[in-house]
């Protein structure tokens, strides 16, 4: 009785020291940007729901998601929530390589868990236009770019967000998560 006892304590700790995010859907946008957009030209779409989306929601609210899910998710919102709208949408068009405006724009509230909580964030979700051919670079790199990391040369393979990308170093099996501000980028 006392192990079943010890484990239900255990485990209402535990549970308790996941951090609590709840959020709520403030409105829906056709269009949003905090660029200056010119609508003569032709924009592609470079990323389908970009941000933080429903889905990404709803697995925080779903008992039955997997902590390292969770984990996952939370580290995304942190990553793109803001105190104010304009940033939140700023960070997720800033998040896509060459991203200027977006469409199908969804705007989510949290106030920290706790009700009249001055703690208040912003995150959005929403399709990424941009340039044709404009998003494939972040920072002078593209998909194919030669560079130097440490001692080693390699190939970015991937452009993960305005922070990372994958680089695949000479003679290694798995490509490798680096900051940017790591690589030492050869030629042009």
């Amino acid at each position: 009785m006392r192990k079943i006892y010890f484990l239900a304590v255990v485990t209402a700790l535990l549970s308790s020291c996941t951090p609590q995010v709840h959020l709520k859907s403030t409105g829906r946008l056709t269009l949003a940007s905090t660029k200056n957009v010119g609508f003569d030209k032709k924009y592609e779409v470079l990323s389908r729901s970009a941000g933080f989306d429903e889905s990404q929601v709803k697995g925080l609210e779903n008992r039955s998601t997997k902590r390292k899910t969770k984990r996952n998710i939370l580290e995304n919102y942190e990553k793109l929530k803001s105190n104010n709208v304009e940033q939140a949408i700023n960070n997720v068009i800033e998040s896509v390589p060459g991203g200027i405006y977006m469409e199908n724009v969804e705007i989510f509230v949290s106030t920290g868990g706790k009700v009249g909580s001055k703690d208040v964030s912003f995150v959005a979700s929403g399709d990424v236009y941009g340039m044709p051919g404009k998003g494939k670079s972040i920072r002078g790199f593209y998909v194919g770019c030669k560079a130097f990391y440490q001692k080693a040369t390699g190939t970015v393979v991937a452009l993960v967000d305005d922070q990372y990308c994958l680089f695949q170093a000479k003679g290694k099996q798995e490509p490798e998560k680096l900051l940017y501000d790591d690589l030492i980028k050869v030629g042009k």
